[in-house]
């Protein structure tokens, strides 16, 4: 019952802001095709691992939120560079943060 609500407030706080956000992201750099699909892809296999790994360490879990809502972590360092769907999208969104 924890883990769930604990899970919930992750997928609230982190990873349904984190996916508007990179939509938000590349629609402002007119991201070619691919990385826009590669983003879905990036959010389908990083977003299930961010919600287990929040049900599994609280701690993990509400210190993370409260550091992307106060803006001290951005929601783009939670993914993993090392997945393949994620490298690419993870560097136009720098790039993106970097010209904002």
């Amino acid at each position: 019952m924890l883990s769930d609500l604990v899970s919930h407030l992750i997928a609230i706080t982190v990873v349904d802001p984190m996916q508007a956000e990179m939509q938000e992201k590349l629609k402002q750099a007119r991201a070619p095709v691919e990385i826009v699909q590669q983003s879905q892809a990036c959010i389908a296999s990083q977003g299930p691992k961010l919600l287990e790994r929040a049900s599994n360490d609280w701690g993990w879990a509400v210190g993370t939120t409260v550091t992307v809502l106060v803006g001290a972590t951005s929601p783009v360092d939670l993914l993993d560079a090392s997945a393949s769907e994620c490298s690419a999208l993870i560097d136009v969104l720098k790039a993106s943060e970097g010209d904002a």
